[in-house]
């Protein structure tokens, strides 16, 4: 029996493909999975819920730890601001102590203004920062 050749005007017939797709996702909110969840992985895999308990507790000490390190860090800066404030006005006070010393007490005032200007305005921006 021969093969049947198709004619070359209508190689390939009209067909219509219709395809559908649907997408299914389940999502939570937390650290760990809801229990149905935990479920389904215990039946792929009888230890992945303690490993993902295991690792939410690790992932929250950590996080933890993070903080606070942030916290002392930042505590740690205030403190260096204010030691180099004081360190800055001590040594303005000093400088302009020298000029008035040495007979020049007009240095000495614009010396004083113009630094006590300026940690005026470093104040005012560091309590209203730029939005």
């Amino acid at each position: 029996m021969a093969a049947q050749v198709p004619q070359q005007g209508n190689r390939f017939p009209k067909t219509r493909v219709t395809e559908h797709t649907q997408v299914f996702t389940q999502v939570y909110q937390g650290v760990v999975p809801p229990p149905e969840m935990l479920e389904h992985f215990a039946r792929i895999n009888a230890s992945f819920p303690d490993r993902m308990l295991k690792m939410a507790e690790e992932e929250g000490m950590a996080r933890r730890q993070k903080e606070k390190s942030l916290i002392r860090k930042s505590y740690m800066l205030d403190i260096l601001g204010y030691i180099t404030g004081v360190l800055v006005v001590a040594g303005v006070i000093w400088l302009c102590w020298e000029f008035v010393k040495k007979d020049f007490p007009e240095e000495a005032a614009w010396v004083a203004g113009t630094v006590m200007v300026a940690l005026a305005v470093v104040f005012v921006l560091k309590k209203n920062p730029r939005q």
